[in-house]
């Protein structure tokens, strides 16, 4: 979904100047994608999984990576919370029940317990909840 919206999007005059810029900084920032049936991906981006284990290859890439990097994704967020990889949860709360669809995370096996460090709320009713994962390394 993103790799076929965001390339574009910086030289699209007919978007508005934000999503432009974002356009251009999607495709300007180092990507990893997690796959295990992917081996190549454009725009910036490596690829790990496959054959390999994909949460050793991403604990050397943070280890060798000065800054935050964000996680999308319920399968590989939930392996890097047993692996102790994840340090903070930035959590989105829409004024929405759904009733159905994937959860949040994969089953943890085991409580995950986290300090909250931020509540921010905004004027179109999301809140946004940032926590420290306690533990991590």
């Amino acid at each position: 979904m993103m790799e076929a919206a965001w390339p574009g999007a910086g030289d699209d005059g007919s978007l508005p100047g934000y999503r432009r810029e974002f356009g251009r900084r999607w495709t300007a920032m180092p990507k990893v994608l997690v796959s295990r049936t992917r081996a190549s991906a454009g725009h910036n981006t490596t690829v790990v999984g496959g054959d390999d284990d994909a949460i050793e290859q991403l604990a050397a890439i943070r280890a060798d990576t000065d800054g935050a990097i964000c996680v999308g994704g319920p399968t590989v967020a939930t392996a890097l919370l047993r692996a102790g990889l994840l340090d903070e949860l930035l959590l989105y709360v829409h004024p929405a029940v759904l009733g159905s669809g994937r959860a949040l995370f994969d089953s943890p096996h085991g409580p995950v317990l986290c300090d909250l460090v931020e509540s921010t709320d905004f004027d179109n009713g999301v809140a946004l909840r940032r926590y420290a994962v306690q533990g991590a390394r």
